[in-house]
């Protein structure tokens, strides 16, 4: 009883002092929360991939590669409507190697295509696979797509295979990755701006 008049003359007299008078901090972000807005940020708003930050082979599909176009069975080169398209898929998504969108490539340059059509897998690639005895006996052809690559990263793949050609490599497919893949890791990406938005 004598606690019950003690608690309730001190509430009373020192109400000032209540808990409902603290001003409360707005409710922060937990931890899962931040990691969830940040991915839904980097793969929505920013366009980014989670393959995007492994290296690009220069032989196989790139890690920005995003949208392909059907190439014909007999190895031609791109047609000039398909060229168009890929020129447009190049503009919005990048090459499909290296990522980059070459914004400031053609302004001594007008004119010139930006993004070449590259064949994936590249021809030589795929002419090798062909001959394995399985497709050869089942009549499997591998079937390939275009995909916008940069002047750049073009010259590199052509370089790459016309050596491994020369020397005899018998597994063309493995060329242009490992030690030779486009690393593109301190490259700085629209993507990495999610950690600031977030």
């Amino acid at each position: 009883m004598i606690y019950g008049i003690l608690r309730s003359a001190f509430i009373s007299n020192f109400s000032f002092l209540s808990i409902s008078t603290i001003p409360r901090s707005p409710p922060q972000l937990t931890q899962h929360q931040s990691c969830i807005i940040g991915l839904v940020t980097y793969k929505t708003l920013l366009r980014s991939r989670f393959a995007s930050i492994s290296p690009s082979s220069y032989t196989a599909r790139g890690s920005f590669a995003r949208i392909g176009i059907p190439a014909p069975p007999n190895f031609n080169y791109a047609t000039s409507s398909q060229r168009k398209t890929i020129e447009q898929i190049g503009k919005w998504w990048g090459c499909h190697t290296c990522g980059s969108r070459m914004l400031f490539s053609n302004i001594a340059n007008k004119g010139v295509p930006k993004f070449h059509g590259d064949h994936i897998p590249p021809v030589s690639v795929a002419k090798q696979m062909n001959e394995r005895w399985v497709r050869r006996k089942l009549g499997w052809k591998v079937s390939q797509k275009f995909y916008p690559q940069c002047r750049n990263c073009s010259n590199k793949q052509g370089g790459l295979l016309s050596k491994a050609i020369s020397a005899g490599h018998r597994n063309l497919h493995s060329v242009g990755g490992g030690e030779e893949s486009y690393f593109h890791g301190r490259r700085m990406r629209i993507g990495h701006m999610a950690g600031g938005l977030v």
